[in-house]
């Protein structure tokens, strides 16, 4: 379970940010939507190791939406951790 506490303000800014970086990733998303009702990567277990932006959110997202299994690590610099309550894991 996460140690992390649900903040519904950080949710709510958090799908703001991916909205936005989807609507700025033309080729990304329109891809996403001409091949999610096929679900190419089912069956497939991607694995990420990467830094979380709203960008690379689009990323994994859209995986998962084309049907794979993610797998995925996530580091955060401390002071992004600190900035959003998360100092304490």
């Amino acid at each position: 379970m996460s140690k992390v506490k649900s903040n519904s303000k950080l949710i709510k800014e958090g799908k703001l940010s991916y909205e936005w970086a989807r609507s700025h990733m033309q080729i990304l998303d329109n891809t996403i939507n001409r091949l999610k009702k096929s679900k190419p990567l089912k069956g497939v277990t991607l694995g990420f190791c990467l830094h979380i932006t709203k960008e690379t959110s689009v990323l994994l997202m859209g995986a998962k939406e084309l049907g794979a299994t993610v797998l995925q690590h996530f580091w955060l610099h401390k002071e992004s951790m600190f900035m959003h309550g998360m100092d304490n894991l």
